[in-house]
């Protein structure tokens, strides 16, 4: 199997492709200024399987997380996702 190392990089590449990619992109709580220990939390939880060769959306997923440390949004966190708490 023949490698071709990509130039200025570690990364390799070989017959092996890739079929299907799989991309999340998470959102948690926030407020506008962090204190250095605020303990962030998932309150998004979506993935979209997208094809490598196409990159058309295949599948997708979407799930919302009710946080617990912090269980009200704040404003800035809201206005910044654009995730509303409706209770």
């Amino acid at each position: 199997m023949r490698e071709k190392v990509y130039k200025n990089s570690n990364i390799k590449s070989s017959k092996f492709s890739t079929d299907y990619y799989c991309v999340i992109d998470f959102e948690a709580t926030c407020e506008e200024v962090n204190p250095r220990k605020y303990k962030h939390e998932i309150i998004e939880f979506p993935a979209l399987m997208v094809n490598a060769r196409t990159l058309a959306v295949e599948s997708q997923f979407h799930f919302y997380c009710r946080p617990v440390m912090n269980p009200k949004l704040s404003s800035f966190c809201t206005k910044l996702t654009g995730i509303d708490q409706v209770r």
